[in-house]
């Protein structure tokens, strides 16, 4: 829980990569797409919420993670607390905002405010 006085902004990213057919997804995955993540995002102040697949739990993950000095929330991704209705937003946020590129935060949040 955060004081306050801070501040927090949360980031929302979705990822719709293609992996082809019998690939095989292991912790190198979610490595490589959190390092694009990084440059072109934020590099501190990230709360990190994932589901709990394997490779996203794998050592190499959570070092990265460490090394990032980013913050996994301790939140379960799919969780009995929240209601089906609140995962409904996510299809509907992803076609309302595909396609689109932001270059600054403020971007997002005047578009988001429009609604």
């Amino acid at each position: 829980m955060l004081p306050s006085s801070a501040s927090c902004t949360v980031l929302f990213a979705f990822f719709k990569q293609k992996v082809g057919s019998w690939k095989t997804i292991n912790a190198a995955f979610p490595c490589q797409t959190l390092r694009r993540l990084r440059r072109s995002v934020l590099t501190s102040g990230v709360v990190l919420i994932h589901n709990n697949a394997r490779p996203h739990y794998a050592f190499v993950t959570q070092k990265l993670l460490e090394q990032f000095q980013w913050e996994v929330s301790d939140h379960p991704s799919y969780s009995p607390d929240l209601a089906t209705s609140d995962f409904n937003i996510f299809p509907e946020l992803i076609n309302w905002l595909g396609g689109q590129s932001f270059q600054k935060n403020e971007e997002i949040e005047s578009k988001v405010k429009a609604i």
